[in-house]
């Protein structure tokens, strides 16, 4: 019985053991001061603690994420899902094939502990460029090595940090260009005929091409045929982003390192420099436009505003003050002033009027309301959208007359395609519910005379065969209201 007692004490000893030694390592990263060491303490102490530290030592689980969560320390064997997160340690388990429980000796050697900071892509870049890269390259790390396994080695080291820099610039939006490798620019000041060194520069100008002809391609009407039906506000979003962005290449492409890359073509009359120049030049040109437009448009962002917002009704009076700026947008601006750019916003505002009126209104209230109300909305919907493309006619003969050498030369269907068909739709509702109004005077009409029972019954007879074929629109499993829904005219035309 005593030796029985005396295993359960030691077992437990053991375990309170290894709890203190994942209480020593959180300790030191995440520093000693006094309020955040009671936080770890009364976590790793604590029943629920102990039993997930002890847990994890004695389980297949193979990692362990401890964080601070609403002010508490916890830990889970899930990476956590709580966001804007300080820091989190995360203690990872070697797989042993014989046992899955891990003894006090052998944390050091099995359980490895990882820092990860919420920029996880920014820290696996300092990683690796200040810590791997340097271990890994240095001569007497390479020792034995053959030279091809050595170079290739680097090489791919290389190709990572280059890749790791790139998707540094995607997550914040921007382009980044990789540049070569430190040694490069050594070697090229000693020598700069080196083939060697040549090619790993007219490499890097080729990754540089690539990256930012992808920028350069970049074009508003990509936001519209990807679907989703933007609004104006993504042009403006649009320009923004591109402006950033190739503010930020001319930039680095201004920089002492990539100037020296493309005299060192220069020099060596390497067949990419006059492809590459020719690059530079084009980023100049689309950085004056990007930077011009997104001027220009923050002139309209106002009125924009205001019309996704304001209230359906009231949006009317945004329509003359919008189509003057965008007329004076036409006038001055140097670049936003072709019929692909006005395409393109005039496309985008009937989208935002289109998505009003369809909350104004929409197939889900329609049946909802009395007819009358739903009829002297819709009523509202067209002479609102009506209105808009009345407002736009007016400015474009203004156009003809101060623009004539520019005119607003546009087809209607390219502006207004979407707009006009849902006034379509909105039509073949009103009418729909125009008629639903009629019928309802049907339901209590009593007629009179020798016939009159027979004839009463005919029209309560054709009152509930209309209403059952109205049930159709009222049970639909889509919104008539959107046009993206063509079953209405199956239904509808029936």
């Amino acid at each position: 019985m005593g030796d029985d007692d005396g295993g359960g004490a030691a077992k437990a000893r053991k375990a309170d053991a290894r709890c203190k030694w994942f209480e020593d390592r959180i300790l030191s990263s995440w520093g000693k001061m006094a309020a955040k060491a009671d936080k770890i303490t009364t976590w790793t102490q604590s029943e629920a603690g102990e039993k997930m530290l002890s847990g994890f030592c004695d389980s297949q689980n193979r990692c362990l994420y401890i964080f601070e969560a609403e002010g508490m320390v916890t830990g889970s064997t899930m990476p956590p899902v709580v966001s804007k997160l300080k820091k989190t340690l995360i203690f990872s388990k070697e797989e042993d094939p014989e046992t899955d429980s891990i003894s006090i000796d052998e944390l050091p050697k099995r359980v490895a502990v990882t820092e990860v900071s919420p920029d996880t892509i920014r820290q696996l870049m300092s990683l690796s460029k200040e810590i791997y890269f340097p271990l890994l390259t240095h001569p007497g790390n390479q020792d034995g090595w053959p030279d091809v396994i050595a170079k290739e080695l680097t090489e791919n080291l290389h190709k990572f940090l280059a890749n790791t820099y790139v998707t540094m610039g995607h997550m914040e939006g921007e382009t980044l260009l990789p540049l070569p490798p430190d040694d490069v620019y050594s070697s090229m000041e000693k020598n700069q005929h080196d083939k060697d060194s040549v090619h790993v520069l007219e490499t890097a100008v080729v990754a540089w091409t690539r990256q930012i002809k992808d920028v350069l391609r970049l074009d508003p009407e990509t936001v519209l045929k990807g679907g989703g039906h933007p609004g104006p506000m993504a042009e403006v979003d649009f320009w923004q982003n591109k402006a950033k962005n190739l503010n930020s290449i001319h930039e680095q492409l201004s920089s002492d390192k990539v100037r020296k890359v493309i005299k060192v073509l220069e020099v060596t009359k390497s067949t990419y420099f006059p492809a590459f120049n020719r690059l530079c030049k084009e980023v100049a040109q689309a950085r004056m436009e990007a930077n011009d437009n997104k001027v220009y448009l923050g002139a309209v962002e106002a009125y924009i505003t205001r019309l996704s917002n304001e209230s359906f009704a009231d949006i009317e009076e945004v329509f003359k003050p919008l189509m003057h700026t965008i007329l004076l947008i036409w006038k001055n601006s140097k670049f936003y002033n072709t019929p692909a750019r006005l395409v393109v916003l005039m496309r985008e505002i009937c989208n935002d009027l289109i998505r009003q009126a369809a909350t104004f209104v929409s197939g889900d209230q329609m049946f909802e309301m009395e007819p009358q109300e739903a009829v002297d909305s819709l009523k509202i919907c067209l002479k609102v959208c009506v209105t808009f493309k009345s407002t736009y006619f007016d400015y474009k003969a203004r156009a003809s007359t101060e623009c004539p050498s520019n005119p607003w030369r546009f087809q209607n269907s390219a502006l207004f395609a979407r707009l006009d068909l849902f006034l379509e739709r909105c039509h073949d509702v009103l009418d729909l519910m125009q008629t639903i109004v009629q019928f309802n005077k049907l339901e209590k009409i009593e007629v009179g005379g020798t016939k009159g029972k027979a004839l009463t019954s005919s029209v309560v007879q054709i009152y509930e065969e209309f209403m059952s074929a109205a049930t159709a629109f009222k049970e639909a499993s889509y919104d008539i209201m959107d046009v993206e829904h063509k079953e209405f005219d199956d239904d509808f035309y029936a």
